[in-house]
């Protein structure tokens, strides 16, 4: 009685509930953003800190699963024998739309002017950034998304960016700011004007880690995660889940540093029109193998069409490896 009592103890001693979706309007996904925790206080406030993923852009959704959230509480020093699971296995995580409090400024918030150029926009950006990163080394790198007004734009368009000179800006950096920024104009006279931004975290997006070419499937040396900007641009997002990169194969050559876009990796083909295959078919504890040819493509999962190597039948059969596929006695279609 008293080892069951035991036992009861240590499988509930933490329970974590998954929920389907959840919301975060920081730069770290933390474990209580997307579980409930039941615990004692103390170990509720230390599963609550663990930190499981850097937060999805805005726009983007991160799937964290049972899977990936146990290896990072493992990684973490958890006792996962004494934590039990419960709830959605996948968690769809989303970026809060951040709240805009008006900052506290003599001057309000400029209007969208008519005519902005985006080029020295992104250029007051960067300069804003840079200065951030030498102000406080243990923020967390920030796009700065600047609004010029019409009489701001000429000045910073006939400014080089060598002369720009940030100073300004106060915590809470999720907050709009106001920055000065000095420049010269054409004349090269000296100029200082204070400008309006937002800040958002940099993404950590999949860079190439070495020169790859197509059709080489991508290990975890391969891939690195870099924190940056993400550009306005006309191919596919990028991707910042490695899941969706290791383990698949490359449909285009990249240079080392390229960023990974979604439509640059697929799944391995595992079996191809004509080869000749294993296929195995279990009942019970009795399990039967035969050499099939493979009548169509597959990767790993899919269902592929094969006949036997007298062509007296044909069967249909589930990819479970390279050249291996698994059939139940249900699936044949046609002798």
């Amino acid at each position: 009685m008293m080892l069951a009592m035991a036992l009861g103890a240590v499988c509930t001693a933490a329970e974590l509930r998954f929920k389907a979706a959840a919301t975060v309007s920081e730069a770290i996904v933390r474990l209580d953003d997307v579980a409930e925790i039941t615990a004692e206080p103390e170990q509720t406030k230390r599963l609550a800190a663990v930190t499981l993923a850097p937060a999805p852009s805005s726009g983007r959704t991160l799937n964290l699963t049972y899977e990936m959230v146990s290896a990072r509480l493992a990684a973490q020093g958890i006792d996962m024998s004494q934590v039990q699971f419960s709830g959605k296995s996948t968690v769809r995580v989303t970026a809060a739309k951040p709240e805009v409090t008006p900052a506290v400024h003599a001057t309000p918030a400029p209007e969208l002017p008519h005519q902005m150029s985006d080029a020295t926009e992104r250029m007051l950006g960067k300069a804003i950034s840079a200065y951030l990163a030498k102000a406080d080394p243990s923020l967390v790198r920030m796009a700065a998304h600047v609004t010029l007004t019409r009489e701001q734009t000429p000045l910073f368009a006939a400014a080089r960016k060598e002369d720009l000179l940030v100073t300004g800006g106060k915590a809470p950096w999720s907050q709009p700011q106001w920055f000065r920024v000095s420049c010269k104009d054409r004349r090269g006279k000296p100029q200082a004007t204070d400008v309006y931004c937002k800040l958002v975290p940099m993404p950590y997006l999949l860079q190439a880690a070495r020169a790859l070419r197509t059709g080489e499937v991508l290990t975890a040396q391969d891939v690195k995660r870099v924190q940056m900007e993400t550009t306005t641009a006309t191919r596919n997002p990028p991707l910042e889940d490695d899941s969706l990169v290791v383990g698949r194969q490359l449909q285009r050559s990249v240079a080392a540093g390229d960023i990974f876009y979604e439509g640059d990796v697929r799944p391995v083909q595992l079996v191809s029109r004509g080869d000749i295959v294993t296929v195995t078919s279990r009942v019970g504890g009795i399990s039967v193998s035969m050499p099939a040819k493979a009548l169509g493509n597959g990767v790993q999962g899919e269902f592929v069409e094969l006949a036997t190597l007298d062509n007296r039948g044909k069967l249909v059969g589930r990819v479970v490896g390279f050249h291996e596929l698994e059939v139940q006695p249900a699936e044949k279609v046609s002798e």
